[in-house]
């Protein structure tokens, strides 16, 4: 399944490797699930990893890193936001991205700052859901 993660569901994961997010964070990390990375996505994801009053030992946050640098990342779409309007435009890159690829899902921690009706099937779910739905 082709999915997105918003940011605090990476972070979470690596907080929290046991919980919901971690295995999500598993799951496309090994390939179970097709991750949908553009240049916006992981140039946040980078800025938010790096941040220093994250409780995230180096280690970790560099293995992520380096794990999403080597993945395919594709080009940032042009904007849907005519489709859908996020509440917070922090997270617009993540819903055109979802939207432009075909994703199944947007994971988020969030799900207030997405619209509550999408185009295209797109479901925005927790990291719960997304698991449940998986299973």
């Amino acid at each position: 399944m082709k999915i997105v993660l918003d940011t605090n569901v990476v972070v979470s994961a690596l907080i929290t490797p046991g919980g919901h997010c971690g295995v999500v964070l598993d799951r496309v990390l090994d390939g179970s699930d097709a991750w949908i990375l553009t240049r916006s996505i992981v140039a946040e994801y980078v800025a938010v990893l790096l941040r220093p009053e994250l409780p995230l030992g180096s280690p970790e946050r560099q293995a992520l890193i380096s794990a999403v640098q080597a993945m395919d990342i594709l080009p940032d779409p042009s904007s849907h936001s005519n489709e859908a309007k996020c509440v917070d435009g922090d997270d617009q890159p993540f819903l055109d991205a979802a939207l432009c690829y075909g994703a199944a899902c947007l994971v988020t921690g969030n799900r207030k700052h997405f619209p509550a009706q999408t185009p295209r099937c797109l479901r925005i779910v927790t990291p719960r859901e997304f698991l449940i739905a998986a299973i």
